[in-house]
């Protein structure tokens, strides 16, 4: 049996297995959305925003750090 705890670490733990780039992408794309690749573009910054979320709305100093530890695109 799965708890919700156990759910939320592997959800941490790779974003992008959970909700891969394409989808973010063809989801802004959808909604009209231009972007130039940059350091951060949209797939980083929902990645970075749900994480934030995850940790339960964790300081974005933290979260600078949570991002070096799991994997991002």
């Amino acid at each position: 049996m799965t708890t919700a705890f156990s759910a939320l670490h592997r959800l941490k733990q790779d974003l992008n297995l959970h909700l891969p780039e394409q989808s973010i992408e063809s989801a802004c794309r959808a909604a009209g959305h231009r972007w130039r690749e940059r350091k951060l573009g949209p797939v980083t910054t929902v990645h970075l925003c749900i994480l934030q979320t995850l940790w339960f709305n964790t300081a974005i100093k933290h979260l600078r750090h949570l991002a070096q530890q799991v994997p991002l695109p």
